[in-house]
């Protein structure tokens, strides 16, 4: 926890997302106001997985679930946090592609109300890059590159798809350790978590 609000101070985070919190957030804030960095909880009522705080004062909370969190900053940009099934145990990956549909949906559904494309979807989807619930068109669409003179969508299969830019794909290269804190090892099945 410690950790948290000294990174937060320390870069000037303007939006904290985390996944599966269990510290005590009123030991968290009492740290926030001990370094003076002004961040407030913001309404992830409904999304147990995610809790998010901002400096931002005109948020809005919008669509909440299970797994993801959608909220409106300064009535210009969609924040969209998630945090979806991992493969630890059994293969999600449908599911994981079918709640990517159902993300999309709702972030344009949110990008309608407010009238602005300006996106951002961020979190722990437990999926490389190039699985099919990232990369997929009819899942997050989250493609390795993006000019500003591309076209904003693709046509697949006669129907048109929002295209997103993916940083992760930046992560692939020449690494001599993994880039990331877990990754699952599935040639020790079970499995195994190798840091």
């Amino acid at each position: 926890m410690v950790c948290s609000a000294s990174l937060v101070c320390d870069y000037d985070i303007d939006i904290l997302i985390v996944a599966e919190y269990m510290d005590d957030e009123q030991e968290l804030y009492a740290l926030f106001r001990k370094s003076s960095h002004k961040l407030i909880r913001c309404n992830t009522e409904g999304c147990d997985r995610i809790k998010i705080w901002s400096s931002y004062i005109n948020v809005k909370s919008e669509l909440q679930e299970d797994k993801y969190s959608i909220q409106i900053i300064n009535d210009t940009f969609v924040l969209c946090s998630v945090h979806l099934l991992s493969d630890s145990y059994v293969d999600h990956s449908e599911e994981r592609l079918e709640e990517a549909r159902k993300i999309m949906y709702d972030v344009q559904m949110a990008e309608e109300k407010i009238n602005s494309p300006k996106t951002v979807i961020i979190g722990d989807m437990n999926e490389m890059p190039y699985g099919r619930g990232c990369l997929n068109a009819n899942g997050f669409h989250g493609l390795p590159a993006l000019n500003v003179s591309d076209r904003p969508t693709r046509k697949v299969d006669k129907k048109e798809y929002r295209k997103f830019y993916n940083p992760m794909w930046n992560l692939f290269g020449d690494f001599s350790y993994p880039p990331g804190t877990f990754y699952l090892n599935n040639s020790n099945f079970p499995h195994q978590l190798v840091c």
